[in-house]
This record gives structure tokens, C-alpha cells and sequence, in this order.
């Protein structure tokens, strides 16, 4: 995948972008999103953000491939990512804030990525988050204690089953 890549011609950007949701090994999508990391501030990484956004959006089941396109997309010097991100928050925690809170699952925190890539933004990307709504308990715990810990509006964290 690397070598693909390396050639760098749409067709093999398209196979590696594919490849990112596509493979059915974990080792062989992460490291195809690893390529991607940090899309150039150049006109050639707007294939590169476009595939890291449709990954985004594409739900991934292994914690390790979420992770390596979070950490892509915070590395990106591109304007869009933050915007991205943003825009990603509610689907996100709706998909993989179940049963327990994202500090304690591998690849969930998408608001901490958010925020570390895009803060002046972060108060208005959480509640957008929060307004849109339709999240588990754990989910609205989530985006609750972002809020209340970190920004300027603070919505009452739910107490979930399980919490001590």
C-alpha cells in the first residue's frame, strides 16, 4: 500500500483510499490512513482530506483504525479539518458512545481531537453537538462533561447505569 502511494497518481490514491474502509484487515486500513496523515496545505491534499473525511463518516469497528484517523486529521495544517471535525461530533458519539464513556474506549474521543485541532471553535462545535441530540446516555454524558469542564455553556451531565 505504501508503494502505491508512493507513485502518486489518482488511480493509486483512489486504491488507497479504499483501501482505508474497504480492507478487511485492520493492520492494512490503518496503515493506508497513516499515508493520508496530515493532508498538505497544498491543492494535493484535498484527495487526500476528502478520503480522511469519508473515513470519518464511515463506521469503522476496531479502535485502532478510528484512532489513526483521528490522529490524521488533527495533524492536518488544513483549514477544513476543523470544520470537519466539528461537523462529525454528533454522528460520531451517536455510532460509538454506547455503553461506557469515550476516555475508556480506544478511537471514540472525537471531541478531544476536535478540540485539540480547532479550540477557538470547540464551544460552538459542542453545542451544535449537544443540540443535535439522540445519544445514549453515556453519549450525552460525554458531550455534557466536555461542556461543563471545558467551555461555556453547562448542560447538567447525566448520571448513567454503571456510574459509581
Amino acid at each position: 500500500i505504501t508503494s502505491l502511494y508512493k507513485l502518486d497518481s489518482a488511480a493509486n490514491r483512489d486504491l488507497v483510499c479504499a483501501a482505508t474502509i474497504e480492507d478487511p484487515s485492520p493492520d492494512v486500513r490503518t496503515a493506508a490512513i497513516k499515508l493520508l496523515h496530515g493532508p498538505r496545505k497544498n491543492k494535493k491534499g484535498v484527495a487526500e482530506l476528502a478520503c480522511l473525511k469519508k473515513k470519518l463518516f464511515t463506521q469503522e469497528d476496531d479502535g485502532k483504525v478510528r484512532q489513526a484517523t483521528l490522529e490524521a486529521l488533527k495533524a492536518s495544517p488544513r483549514d477544513d479539518v476543523g470544520k470537519i471535525l466539528c461537523d462529525a461530533i454528533p454522528w460520531w458519539v451517536r455510532t460509538y458512545v454506547e455503553d461506557k464513556h469515550p476516555d475508556k474506549m480506544e478511537g471514540a474521543n472525537i471531541i478531544e481531537a476536535q478540540n485539540t485541532r480547532d479550540f477557538e471553535n470547540t464551544e460552538a462545535c459542542l453545542r451544535k453537538a449537544w443540540n443535535a441530540g439522540g445519544y445514549t446516555c453515556h453519549g450525552r454524558q460525554y458531550v455534557a462533561a466536555w461542556a461543563s469542564d471545558y467551555i461555556y455553556f453547562n448542560p447538567r451531565v447525566p448520571k448513567c447505569p454503571g456510574d459509581l
